[in-house]
């Protein structure tokens, strides 16, 4: 066990002293008390060490993992930073003969996280089937800044590979490509469909303002604030053009009685984040085995959010960012009030064929659960939102160009969006 308490307190000691270097920032945790991040929280671990704080935060996440009857003792290991997708501040991944993966993060969020996969793992409400889909949680540190976890991870070494490297790094192309997407895909929308299916709760609905609405307002902002291109002026694209996203976001706040008119009557489990990225498969004898990690602290919500996960990804960021090939080329004139851009996004047919697939199981689903039959205008708006969270990111890596693709097709469906809601 000592080796496996070096590596892991190894990987929280630099992050501790990473935080040490950044500015200060006061903020709240939950029970109301303030804490002070960045050098001058870093005063008192700073007293005994980096390595003693450390140790530890690392002891008591293994003597965790150990009481949940994970033999770390005899293994042999490994410790690895990982990057990706995931938000957390520090994730690293530790191969034993049961891989985990472990996080650190300043921001309560990322133990609200894992206290959401443990809430969907332990429902008696939801099939056990679709429970196990999800990641068990070994170790949780909840109490104060750092939070941190540890979370069983499916390696590619047990035969998992995620669902974006299946699809978009197929060996096989054509119709065989076609015909094994749509397997894949459909295997996929079961696991979660039996999800939302089991359950549906009528008691509540989402807020789809706050669930697609403001994330769309809060990300296009500090985008703006980091390049002129995504401020809130007219776009051109190609030869459309597409209103101010901050006029489209005031012209839904006057029609509140038509936004709630398109919601879901209920809500159900949710993962928050199911892009191909966060699905690991492993096939079987008996046919493939469904795993989805990095799942968001939310818990329940309205499903159309995860669907247009998925469909975001098939339509616009696997072709941008996975497609062997695809190299973003974007034309960005800035002038005065208005932004043009031009570029090419073209989708193989077997790409086409997968979302037409999606939006058929969609359609199935909505008239199984009774939503509301203007779920396209909630298709349309789950892209808008997806699509435009991704550029503030996308910017902060300085890929700009890839940042620019999913601005221009976010503000396309967002324009839909808007015409569909006024016809209403």
């Amino acid at each position: 066990m000592k080796a496996v308490v070096d590596v892991l307190s190894g990987l929280i000691e630099e992050h501790l002293a990473k935080a040490a270097e950044a500015p200060a920032v006061r903020m709240r945790r939950g029970d109301g008390a303030a804490v002070t991040t960045g050098p001058a929280a870093a005063t008192a671990p700073a007293q005994i060490g980096f390595r003693d704080s450390a140790r530890v935060i690392a002891e008591r996440l293994i003597r965790q993992a150990l009481s949940s009857g994970v033999d770390c003792l005899d293994a042999r290991f490994e410790g690895e930073p990982m990057s990706g997708g995931a938000t957390a501040e520090l994730v690293g991944r530790i191969n034993l003969d049961l891989s985990f993966v472990f996080k650190l993060d300043d921001q309560r969020k990322l133990a609200d996280e894992a206290k959401t996969i443990q809430s969907i793992r332990t429902s008696p409400t939801l099939p056990l089937r679709f429970r196990e889909r999800f990641p068990r949680i070994f170790a949780l540190k909840d109490d104060e800044p750092p939070f941190a976890y540890l979370m069983e991870y499916f390696p590619t070494e047990a035969g998992y590979r995620g669902l974006d490297d299946l699809l978009f790094l197929s060996q096989l192309s054509g119709k065989d490509l076609e015909m094994e997407a749509t397997w894949l895909l459909n295997e996929v929308l079961n696991a979660l469909f039996e999800g939302y299916m089991a359950s549906v709760d009528r008691r509540f609905m989402p807020n789809l303002y706050t669930d697609y609405l403001e994330r769309i307002e809060m990300r296009l902002q500090d985008s703006a604030r980091l390049d002129p291109a995504f401020a809130p002026v007219p776009v051109r694209i190609g030869a459309r053009t597409c209103r101010p996203w901050s006029e489209y976001l005031q012209e839904v706040r006057r029609q509140p009685s038509r936004l709630q008119q398109i919601a879901p009557p209920f809500v159900t489990v949710v993962h928050g984040d199911p892009n191909p990225g966060n699905i690991r498969v492993k096939r079987e004898a008996q046919g493939i085995d469904i795993r989805f990690i990095d799942v968001k602290e939310w818990g329940r919500g309205d499903y159309m959010f995860d669907i247009t996960k998925i469909a975001h990804y098939l339509a616009v960021t696997g072709p941008v960012e996975k497609a062997p090939g695809f190299a973003a080329s974007v034309a960005c004139d800035v002038e005065g009030a208005e932004v043009r851009l031009q570029y090419a996004l073209d989708r193989p047919p077997w790409l086409e064929t997968a979302i037409q697939v999606l939006r058929r199981r969609v359609a199935g689903l909505v008239e199984a659960c009774g939503d509301s039959q203007s779920w396209p205008l909630r298709y349309e708006l789950g892209m808008a939102s997806n699509l435009l969270g991704l550029p503030l990111g996308r910017l902060k890596a300085g890929r700009r160009d890839a940042a620019l693709i999913f601005y221009a097709e976010g503000l396309k469906s967002l324009d839909a969006f808007c015409q569909g809601i006024a016809a209403l």
